[in-house]
């Protein structure tokens, strides 16, 4: 019996439990990844694995970047989890818009820290 390795490829998708993540998961898994959805809260359907994790805290973000990048198999991310806040600019508060910013800035910076090597790598793992 002659056996081929398969070939895994990730992608993770950050605000993936609606909007614009969750509308970009359907076409990825359609052209062959496979997608890892994260956000606070899953969606009722996605086609693939789902980590419900509140990357607003820094913490969980750096222990989700960490068992991602340990995968081996990611190759893409999708860094869409973000808040808007809507005030006008004479009512911004700083507090609020330094959360927001946070959010907004932060998990990409993490995630994508955590994921770089392995996808400048171009390495794909293959199992058999």
């Amino acid at each position: 019996m002659n056996w081929k390795p398969v070939v895994r490829k990730s992608i993770v998708i950050t605000g993936a439990s609606k909007g614009i993540g969750r509308a970009v998961a359907d076409p990825l898994a359609e052209q062959g990844w496979s997608v890892i959805g994260v956000a606070r809260s899953s969606p009722r359907h996605f086609p693939g694995v789902f980590i419900e994790t509140d990357l607003a805290d820094q913490n969980q973000t750096y222990a989700l970047a960490k068992d991602l990048a340990a995968r081996g198999d990611v190759f893409g991310i999708v860094n869409n989890v973000g808040l808007v806040r809507r005030e006008t600019i004479d009512a911004v508060d700083f507090e609020v818009f330094t959360g927001v910013m946070d959010l907004n800035v932060r998990p990409a910076l993490q995630l994508t820290q955590a994921l770089l090597p392995n996808m400048q790598s171009g390495s794909i793992r293959t199992h058999h």
